[in-house]
This record gives structure tokens, C-alpha cells and sequence, in this order.
């Protein structure tokens, strides 16, 4: 009663303050974030614990939520993040005064073995880049492999963000296939992700290639709005095809499996 609260408050449920938290802090989440958010919640925090009252959780329930979790095969990674939107929500109700602590604060957690980082050794990019000379999506690659930039970032980028006077890439934003809406463009990955990069002389060359070769493949001038890297029609270009391409040119140049990220590695190593 000193802290405000009501009744109604105290005998919440579990259930209805996470529909409550997780339509105010959809505000605040990326698309792709807040469409996880909704399936951890729907699908892993609410059929365990909804039915309790919000008052009355513990950091036992939490804890043997983690634990049936993983007894059930579930992933360790989802387990993380579904006891990550449980923190997170529970340290709103516990700014607003609904619980006096957080439960999940101490929760014991499996830990995700870390996967060997993937790259491509020096010869293995010669021999990828001697396979997809003359190909749609060489200039990509290079680029890729030069500046360390994420698939999403490079189909985002637009010739508008490109300053061949300065030799710099500005990034801005990234192109992403988003649960039920398509493909949309959103801002990069991280806040750091907005940033300026510097390119030397062969970059410039290949982005000049580049332009030249839209303007014979589309039959038009480009423009600052236009991509960099478009479709065959220039609109956007989908990243499951630009990955199954890159899957082909794998098999072409006899190398790994390896996903379009470790070009990423890659290019940092």
C-alpha cells in the first residue's frame, strides 16, 4: 500500500503483464527483435508460468523453467534469450513498483559451446574470386571480402552512400527479410553499425565496374536512391538468392560450406 500499490496490481498474472510489457516496449525493438520477443513470450514464458501471479514468482520457478527448458532438447540459445525477455520484463515491473525484486536475477544457465570461427585462407579467396570473375555477384564478393561489411548492409547499400571524391562508404542501413512483412530496410545491426569506411583504390575500381555494369544490365542511368547491388530487374535483391549464388560459387571453386558472414571473418582476419 506505501509503494501505490492496488489490489489489482498484486494479483496480476503472469500472463497478462507480459501482453502488457511486451506492447509498451515494442516501441523500443527492432521488427525482427519484437517478432522474437512475441515468440518467446507466446510460446516458451507464458504456457510455463502464465498462470501464476506476477507477485508470487520466484527465482525457484525461474530456475526450473530454465531447466525443463533444456531437459526438453530446446536450444541453448533460445533458452537465453527466453531468460533474457524474462529479466528484462521483470526488472520493468520491478521499476514500477509491481515486484519488489527481480527473480531471474542469479538464474543458472546452460552455456552454448562456442563454434570454430570460419574463414577462408588466402588462396581459398583467390580460388573463390577466380571462380566468380564475370559473374553477377563477383563485385559483391570483392567488396565483402575488403570491407568486412554484413550481407544485409551491402544489399542496403545505395550509390547515394558511396563518395568516390572522399573514397569512403557511408553505412546506413541494411536490408532484411522480416517474419511477415518481406523485405524492408532497417537500420544496421548495432549502434556502431552506422559508420564511415574508408576505401583504398581497387575498391573504388570495382565500384566503378559496378555502375557500369547496371547501366548496360538495366538499361538506365543510376541514381543516388538506386542500390548497389539490386536485382536483375533492380529492385531489391533477395537475400536467399544472393545466398544460394554464393552457395553455387562455393561449389564451383571446390572450397567448404561456409555461410556469407565468414566473409565477414574473414575479411577481419
Amino acid at each position: 500500500i506505501a509503494k501505490g500499490l492496488s489490489l489489482s496490481k498484486a494479483s496480476m498474472k503472469i500472463e497478462k503483464y507480459l501482453e502488457i510489457w511486451i506492447d509498451l516496449v515494442s516501441m523500443t525493438l527492432r521488427p525482427k527483435t519484437l517478432y522474437q520477443y512475441r515468440g518467446i513470450v507466446a510460446n516458451h514464458l507464458i504456457p510455463a508460468l502464465g498462470n501464476n501471479k506476477l507477485i508470487d514468482l520466484s527465482h525457484a520457478q525461474v530456475q526450473q523453467l530454465v531447466i525443463d527448458m533444456h531437459k526438453r532438447g530446446i536450444g541453448v540459445r533460445t533458452i537465453q534469450l527466453a531468460h533474457a525477455v524474462l529479466r528484462r520484463a521483470l526488472f520493468a515491473a520491478q521499476q514500477t513498483g509491481l515486484v519488489s525484486e527481480n527473480p531471474a536475477i542469479g538464474t543458472q544457465l546452460p552455456r552454448k559451446k562456442r563454434a570454430e570461427m570460419m574463414i577462408l585462407e588466402p588462396n581459398q579467396i583467390a580460388t573463390l574470386l577466380n571462380a566468380a570473375t564475370g559473374s553477377r555477384i563477383e563485385a559483391i564478393l570483392k567488396l565483402a571480402l575488403i570491407t568486412g561489411m554484413r550481407q544485409g548492409e551491402l544489399l542496403g547499400l545505395r550509390w547515394g552512400d558511396v563518395d568516390f571524391a572522399s573514397s569512403t562508404i557511408r553505412v546506413r542501413r541494411q536490408l532484411q527479410r522480416l517474419p511477415k512483412q518481406g523485405l524492408a530496410f532497417t537500420e544496421p545491426k548495432t549502434k556502431n553499425g552506422i559508420r564511415t569506411i574508408t576505401l583504398g583504390r581497387k575498391s573504388l575500381q570495382i565500384l566503378m565496374e559496378q555502375w557500369n555494369s547496371l547501366e548496360r544490365e538495366l538499361g538506365q542511368d543510376q541514381k543516388a536512391s538506386a542500390l548497389v547491388f539490386p536485382s536483375t530487374i533492380g529492385t531489391p535483391w533477395e537475400p536467399r538468392n544472393l545466398f544460394r549464388a554464393f552457395k553455387r560459387m562455393l561449389e564451383k571453386a571446390g572450397l567448404p560450406p561456409i555461410r556469407f558472414h565468414d566473409l565477414r571473418h574473414t575479411a577481419a582476419s
